[in-house]
Formats: C-alpha cells, sequence, structure tokens
C-alpha cells in the first residue's frame, strides 16, 4: 500500500501494488483501493473526515472469533479541510486486501486532549501485539 498524491489539490489516497520478488511492482489498475470521500450522510455534520487524505495505511489480519470470520483491518488517517485541516485515524475493513469498507466516523478523534500531544493531529499510527493478551 502507498500514498498516492494528486497535485495541485493535495489530495493523497492510499494506493496498491504487488510484487513477487520485492523489484519490480505492478500498481493496481484500480486504484486508489481506499480513495477520499465527500461526505457521508452518516456523519457527524455531514462531514468526512478524509476528504482531503486518506492516507499511511497500515494494514493487519484479523482472524476473527471463528474460522470464517477472519478479516484485514487497515488503520489509516484521514483530513479534511471541513473538519478544520485536521488528522483524524480511521479504519476500514476488507476480505480481499482489494475493496475496503471504510467506517465514517474516525476511530479516533484528533483533539481528544484540547491540550495534549494530539490537540492538531493524531495520526501515523503503529500497533503492538502480544500474544501473552490474547
Amino acid at each position: 500500500f502507498y500514498n498516492a498524491k494528486e497535485m495541485p489539490q493535495w489530495v493523497e489516497q492510499i494506493g496498491l501494488a504487488s510484487s513477487s520478488n520485492l523489484k519490480v511492482w505492478r500498481r493496481y489498475d484500480k486504484n486508489p483501493v481506499v480513495s477520499v470521500k465527500k461526505t457521508y450522510e452518516c456523519a457527524k455534520n455531514d462531514v468526512s473526515y478524509d476528504s482531503q487524505f486518506a492516507s499511511d495505511a497500515k494494514v493487519f489480519w484479523d482472524p476473527g472469533e471463528n474460522e470464517n470470520d477472519g478479516h484485514w483491518v487497515m488503520f489509516f488517517f484521514g483530513i479534511s479541510a471541513r473538519a478544520h485541516w485536521m488528522a483524524h485515524i480511521m479504519i476500514a475493513f476488507s476480505k480481499d486486501l482489494i475493496h475496503w469498507v471504510t467506517d465514517p466516523i474516525p476511530l479516533y478523534f484528533a483533539g481528544g486532549n484540547p491540550n495534549g500531544l494530539d490537540k492538531q493531529h493524531a495520526h501515523k499510527i503503529s500497533l503492538v501485539w502480544n500474544s501473552q493478551n490474547d
């Protein structure tokens, strides 16, 4: 997964590329796989939190509770001009790494701690998994 930027609009979306040898890459011909959204009817104040950026994908496999419950989970950050240009942590789900369903409401809102580190942006996440916590 990679960020694809369109200029001069400065729109970033998530593209997919694959390789069998990590030297020669082939971009998916129907990119972007996660695109910016102009609005969500169900979102707070009809604002899309990823209308300008859908960027910096981190993808993990979630095996689920049962054998057929497994799916891919993508964490990324979204930025919207209508949401005060703040970066929020977003989440999307897929069974095949190509077709993604994005939750329109951020998993974590920037500004959640107005006096803290994430006052303006909450983005470029990392996750740590500890098997002892399963």
